[in-house]
């Protein structure tokens, strides 16, 4: 009866902590789509054209943020020396014609303190975080959110629209 009772506990905190973990990344998949609500939101009242969701830069953006949050640091250039552009190319199969990129950053300490709208309003109080949110060119975004167990938050914006075919120099070279 030991055994079953300790088996049965086992289990249920199984289900706990699985719980727990789908709960949290259900969570920053919501605030993830928030933050493309809330920029589109500003980008129209401008009249500008909605940012479509990019799987890769979404990809770009939740690396960066988790990358941030097991690094300890905050800052649009990695450890190693990534720029946010390194970043996005580096999972590129090809190398693009042109490129324009842009990366807005936010990270709070308090839970309470860390929703979109107040890292989106942060973004429109700072003049270059502002130009890349109202930037005409941009036509993609991707968010990335990530939490530690203290409830610290970052998040990573990529903006970019991406020519689609390869440089004309890389294809002369094959």
């Amino acid at each position: 009866m030991r055994k079953l009772c300790l088996v049965l506990l086992v289990m249920f905190l199984g289900l706990i902590i699985i719980e727990k973990v789908c709960t949290a990344e259900e969570t920053n998949l919501q605030i993830e789509k928030r933050y493309v609500e809330l920029i589109n939101q500003k980008r129209k009242l401008y009249g500008l054209k909605s940012l479509e969701v990019d799987p890769l830069l979404t990809t770009v953006a939740r690396d960066h943020s988790s990358d941030m949050r097991d690094k300890r640091y905050f800052a649009h250039c990695s450890p190693d020396g990534a720029t946010p552009l390194d970043r996005y190319l580096h999972r590129l199969p090809y190398v693009p014609a042109y490129a324009l990129y842009g990366e807005n950053l936010f990270w709070c300490s308090s839970a309470k303190d860390s929703t979109p709208e107040n890292g989106v309003q942060a973004f429109m109080l700072s003049p270059s975080h502002r130009d890349n949110v109202l930037c005409e060119g941009y036509e993609s975004i991707g968010v990335g959110v990530t939490t530690d167990k203290s409830g610290q938050i970052w998040v990573s914006v990529e903006l970019a629209i991406i020519d689609p075919k390869p440089s004309m120099a890389i294809v002369a070279k094959k």
